[in-house]
């Protein structure tokens, strides 16, 4: 499942597949994804709002 999210280091909204983050980080909004290749690292710094997106629609176990 693909879930827009707004990043903010490039200030650009860009389609995350949620079953490709490895690791998400609540404190800062940051997020892992693997699978990453071309530029980039795969780090993305989200906004407030897209990160409480993003765990609404993912199951925490």
């Amino acid at each position: 499942m693909f879930i827009r999210v707004k990043e903010t280091r490039w200030n650009d909204s860009v389609l995350i597949n949620i079953n490709n983050i490895s690791n998400i980080y609540e404190n800062s909004n940051t997020i892992i994804v693997n699978g990453v290749h071309g530029e980039g690292n795969g780090i993305y710094t989200l906004d407030e709002e897209s990160m409480k997106k993003l765990l609404k629609n993912i199951e925490i176990i």
